[in-house]
């Protein structure tokens, strides 16, 4: 089995995934998941923020995944309008 090389790996897409963050760029406490489209992401935080009164979550980031595993803020936590 020929081993690919590391410019050849980094070379192939990736799947990228998405998850929410609150005010403080940790994961959403009411929206802690995975999406695999940051249309899908943010269209669940706008329900979700429509269904609550006053809250003080409506600072919603986003995060998509590295290459190497981790996670890079995409959108700075700021009010989402439902």
């Amino acid at each position: 089995m020929a081993h690919r090389t590391l410019i050849a790996q980094l070379s192939e897409p990736i799947a990228k995934r998405y998850r929410l963050i609150n005010a403080s760029f940790e994961s959403h406490p009411q929206l802690d998941s995975i999406y695999d489209s940051l249309e899908d992401a943010l269209s669940d935080a706008t329900a979700w923020l429509g269904e609550q009164a006053s809250s003080p979550q409506r600072a919603v980031g986003v995060e998509v995944s590295t290459r190497a595993g981790g996670w890079r803020t995409l959108r700075h936590p700021s009010p989402l309008a439902p």
